[in-house]
């Protein structure tokens, strides 16, 4: 949907298609311009060759897997920052081995 992309043909060499997404829509500058479908300014070919649900279709496909991957780095990053924390608290009460705890303040 976002790239472009080549049609093949026979002998004739290929069409080169804009993406679904990015492609020129008309001259915005005329007062009776009007903004073109991707059919209009690409062609039926084009058109039929990029079909937005299959692409739509592979895209709910994937979210999943996206959350999936985005719980495990989310847990994995605060797992090594609490571990980060527990070294650190671990190495500053090893530097003061008999230092009073700090006074808490009454509630």
């Amino acid at each position: 949907m976002f790239a472009p992309f080549n049609i093949k043909r026979d002998a004739n060499g290929s069409i080169e298609c804009a993406s679904r997404v990015f492609y020129d829509d008309g001259d915005d500058s005329g007062r009776k311009s009007r903004k073109q479908t991707y059919e209009e300014a690409e062609g039926i070919r084009c058109a039929v060759d990029r079909d937005p649900a299959d692409m739509l279709g592979l895209l709910l496909l994937s979210l999943p897997f996206a959350a999936v991957g985005i719980f495990q780095y989310t847990s994995g990053a605060l797992t090594l920052a609490l571990r980060h924390h527990g070294d650190e608290l671990a190495h500053l009460k090893s530097e003061r081995p008999n230092a009073e705890p700090a006074e808490t303040p009454p509630a």
